[in-house]
């Protein structure tokens, strides 16, 4: 049988990647690890050797309200 690989992509704003990373590395009980490169990456291994990856995505445009106007973030 062929061993197949799949991602899923969950996108976030309000957090960081730090924070990001650091919920999944509470959630399995390991830590989060800063890997850095072009998309600043923050790494976190599962029990069972997975890697799980906080990075930067260009679709995403962080906004935030600034009175009834929306500014970046």
């Amino acid at each position: 049988m062929k061993t197949q690989t799949f991602g899923i992509e969950i996108e976030v704003t309000g957090i960081t990647r730090e924070q990001a990373g650091q919920v999944i590395a509470d959630y399995f009980g390991t830590r989060n690890i800063y890997v850095g490169g072009g998309y600043r990456t923050y790494e976190v291994k599962d029990n069972k050797g997975r890697t799980w990856k906080a990075m930067y995505d260009s679709s995403i445009v962080p906004q935030k309200k600034k009175g009834r106007t929306r500014v970046s973030a």
